[in-house]
């Protein structure tokens, strides 16, 4: 398992999270999930809801749709953020390639947070907006 303050850089990487002041990540990171996946487990198959993101502490997942690779997750990889905001079905299957630990951050744990900080809900708007701009 990692210490607080190596949770709070993974979560600092999060773009969600970038804008969050640092005494929110560390009231986060004493929350999040630690989930370990051993060679060949699947995380998600196609379909399943998922309303969490993750963040690839150490090991690699695959993602796949029908049987075909899409990419590698490895080490430092953040995954499903938007699904931490809206659960939705997954449009992909994973599965970890050796064992896997992650951090995950669910819906719940994210919008009580919002709701006690408003710094964390001003920082994942910002966040957003960034990635509107573009566009």
């Amino acid at each position: 398992m990692l210490l607080t303050l190596e949770k709070v850089l993974l979560l600092k990487k999060v773009s969600l999270f970038e804008q969050v002041a640092e005494e929110c990540l560390i009231e986060l990171a004493l929350q999040v999930e630690d989930t370990l996946l051993k060679k060949g487990e699947e995380l998600l198959q196609k379909g399943d809801i998922n309303n969490a993101l993750y963040i690839v502490v150490q090991g690699r997942l695959q993602v796949y749709d029908e049987g075909k690779e899409i990419t590698i997750l490895e080490n430092n990889a953040v995954f499903a953020e938007l699904n931490a905001l809206d659960p939705r079905p997954s449009p992909v299957s994973l599965i970890a390639l050796e064992n896997t630990h992650l951090l995950g951050v669910n819906d719940s744990l994210l919008y009580e947070l919002i709701s006690d900080k408003t710094a964390v809900a001003r920082g994942i708007m910002q966040a957003l907006c960034q990635r509107l701009e573009p566009l």
